[in-house]
C-alpha cells in the first residue's frame, strides 16, 4: 500500500499521509461513505471532498496536511480528553457482541463535552461541584441497606413515587429527567437525524459522561434503526436512566447494556438499587405472578417493564425459581413476536 494520498487542488496536487487520512477519519459512519472508500482505492481525493469528510468527522481539515507524527500526537491528546469523560477502555466492552469502540460514539461524546463546557463558562457559571456525584458511595462502603440507599437517592433527586406512577410510562421518563436536571444532571436522547453521528447496531443502552459539575447521561433509544438488536420501550429507558443515576451516585461512570454478559463487578449492586428505587420492597410485598398477564398488570401499576417486575419478585423471593424461568422464557417470546 502506498504511503500517500494525492489531494487534487485547483492549481495542482499535493501529497498527504495515507496513515494520517485513515487515523483522522476513524469514525464509524464516515468510513462507510463512498468518497472515503474511493479515496483509498484510487489513492486520490478532491480537496472539496476531503473538506466535506473532515467536516463530517469533526476534524480540522488542515491537520490532513501535517506530518503523520504530528497527526498521531494530536489524536493521542484528543483521545485522552475523550477517555477522561467516559469509562476506562477496560470497562468499555460488550462481551457477547465484541468491543464497543470509542470511535462508535466519539462525536456524540465530544458534542456533549462541548455542552458541559458551555454550561460551565456561560450559563451556570457559579455552580459548585455537583453533590450528587458519589452521594451514596459512603453508604455502600458502610454496607448500608439497599432500602436506605434508594431512599437517599430519591430524596436528593426529589422523586415522589406516587407522582411518578400517576401518568404513562412515557411520562415517567420525562418526570425522572426533570428531577435529574433540577440537580444539574442532564440527559440527552439519541435522535437519528440530528446527532453528530448515527449509531446503529450497538447494544449500548446508555452511558454517563463525566463532569464534576454537570454530568450528562446519554440514552440510546434505537431511534431510526429498522432492526435494532435491543428494543428500547419507555419502561426500558426508565431502567437505563435510573441505572445511570445510581452509577453517578456511586461515582462510577459506566456504560449500560442489556447484554447479560457485561461483567462490571458492581452492576448487580446497581441493579438492586434500581429495583428498590423504582419498586420498593414494601410496595410489592405479598405480590406474585403466575402468568404474563400478571406481570403486565404489575408493570402497569409500577410503570416499569414486566421484566423489571419479575426481577424484583425473584430478588425478594416472592416467586418460585422454576416459574420465574418459565415466565422469563415467555416474556422473551413475547418481545420477539412484537419486534
Amino acid at each position: 500500500m502506498d504511503d500517500t494520498l494525492t489531494v487534487s487542488l485547483q492549481d495542482g496536487n499535493i501529497e498527504i499521509s495515507k496513515k494520517g487520512f485513515i487515523a483522522l477519519l476513524d469514525v464509524g459512519p464516515v468510513k462507510e461513505y463512498v468518497d472515503y472508500e474511493t479515496a483509498l482505492s484510487n489513492g486520490s481525493i478532491n480537496f472539496a471532498v476531503l473538506k466535506e469528510l473532515a467536516f463530517k468527522a469533526d476534524v480540522p481539515y488542515p491537520l490532513f496536511f501535517a506530518p503523520f507524527e504530528q497527526i498521531r500526537l494530536q489524536i493521542r491528546d484528543y483521545n485522552a480528553q475523550i477517555y477522561s469523560r467516559i469509562p476506562s477502555k477496560k470497562d468499555f466492552s460488550l462481551h457477547s457482541r465484541g468491543r464497543l469502540r470509542i470511535e462508535d460514539i466519539k462525536l456524540i461524546v465530544k458534542d456533549i463535552s462541548r455542552k458541559q463546557i458551555f454550561l460551565s463558562r456561560y450559563v451556570l457559571t457559579e455552580s459548585a461541584n455537583n453533590p450528587f456525584i458519589g452521594l451514596i458511595a459512603k453508604e455502600i462502603k458502610e454496607k448500608q441497606s439497599v432500602i436506605s440507599i434508594a431512599e437517599t437517592l430519591r430524596t436528593h433527586l426529589g422523586v415522589n413515587l406516587d407522582e411518578l406512577r400517576s401518568g404513562s410510562k412515557e411520562k415517567v421518563v420525562s418526570y425522572i429527567v426533570n428531577c435529574a436536571e433540577q440537580n444539574n444532571i442532564f440527559v440527552s436522547f439519541s435522535s437519528h437525524n440530528y446527532m453528530p453521528q448515527r449509531i446503529t447496531g450497538l447494544d449500548m443502552s446508555g452511558i454517563c459522561i463525566k463532569d464534576t459539575r454537570f454530568p450528562f447521561i446519554f440514552i440510546n433509544t434505537k431511534d431510526g434503526e429498522e432492526n435494532p438488536r435491543i428494543i428500547e420501550p419507555a419502561g426500558r429507558q426508565t431502567f437505563t436512566l435510573v441505572a445511570m443515576l445510581v452509577s453517578i451516585g456511586m461515582n462510577k461512570f459506566i456504560f449500560n447494556s442489556k447484554t447479560k454478559d457485561s461483567k462490571a463487578p458492581y452492576l448487580n449492586e446497581v441493579y438492586s438499587i434500581v429495583g428498590e428505587f423504582l419498586i420498593p420492597a414494601s410496595d410489592i410485598a405479598g405480590e406474585s405472578a403466575e402468568t404474563i398477564e400478571d406481570l403486565k398488570n404489575l408493570s402497569n401499576r409500577f410503570k416499569v417493564t414486566p421484566s423489571m417486575c419479575l426481577y424484583r419478585l425473584v430478588e425478594l423471593k416472592q416467586i418460585d425459581i422454576a416459574l420465574a424461568t418459565e415466565l422469563r422464557r415467555r416474556l422473551k417470546e413475547d418481545i420477539t413476536r412484537r419486534k
